[in-house]
């Protein structure tokens, strides 16, 4: 037999051998997106890429892997690198949780208006804030709610210099303590104090000099005494006066 003609046909079992390892080789790695099949096409995502947000199915060929979770809070994503299809363990955010090949909040957040908020900073009981805005100029945020502003008044305005008054606007006003000797009285002046004995018993009666009197307080200080009393026209009998009718008649 012809020496070269032996030669062409060692070489052709030889790439033939070759050829046969290299199908099975690239055969037995399409599971992963690199055999065979991923010679085939393009590698796409159709979330985009890492979008942990959205699960997406990375295809290439007659491959194709969907992210997935691994845990209630892990997700394995799988992506494009070039024209080869990986994937990647991503640990979902304290606040979510990973559900059908994402990761999703696990509470549904409030918002300002289920909080009845217009302004402010406020929790949004998942994890993390909610900003509801500032408010127009003239108003003030109180308890996340505009109001309008509110200019609070002094004791020297009001005229007081003792006492706890209204600010008039929602809260009080402390206008000091009075000095020793002193005392605050009902108007918010400090007013010196005052030692006094009852004169007599409040609501009893008397007759004086042809007055009619009744005890009471009739003065500022806390102590009872007379009244100046009514003139009795003709007499005068246990604090109260008589009529013309009630007085003896002689003759």
């Amino acid at each position: 037999m012809n020496k070269k003609l032996i030669i062409w046909i060692i070489v052709i079992l030889i790439l033939l051998v070759a050829g046969y390892f290299v199908y099975a080789a690239l055969k037995s790695g399409d599971s992963a997106g690199t055999g065979l099949a991923s010679l085939k096409g393009s590698c796409a995502d159709s979330d985009g890429g890492k979008n942990y947000a959205v699960q997406g199915t990375v295809s290439k060929g007659t491959t194709s892997n969907t992210d997935v979770c691994t845990s209630t809070t892990v997700l394995k994503e799988y992506f494009c690198s070039g024209s080869s299809i990986k994937s990647a363990s991503y640990t979902c955010a304290s606040e979510y949780k990973c559900e059908n090949g994402a990761c999703i909040l696990a509470c549904t957040p409030a918002t300002c208006t289920s909080l009845g908020k217009n302004c402010g900073t406020w929790a949004n009981g998942c994890g993390s804030n909610l900003n509801c805005g500032t408010c127009p100029t003239g108003q003030n945020c109180s308890n996340g709610i505009c109001t309008p502003t509110c200019t609070p008044t002094t004791c020297a305005s009001l005229g007081k210099n003792c006492g706890t008054w209204a600010n008039g606007c929602g809260s009080n006003l402390n206008c000091g303590t009075c000095l020793s000797g002193y005392s605050c009285n009902a108007t918010g002046q400090c007013a010196v104090n005052q030692t006094c004995t009852n004169e007599c018993v409040s609501g009893s009666k008397r007759c004086s000099v042809g007055y009619a009197q009744t005890c009471g307080n009739y003065d500022a200080d806390s102590c009872t005494e007379w009244n100046t009393g009514t003139y009795c026209v003709y007499s005068c009998s246990g604090g109260v006066c008589l009529s013309v009718n009630q007085t003896n008649q002689t003759g």
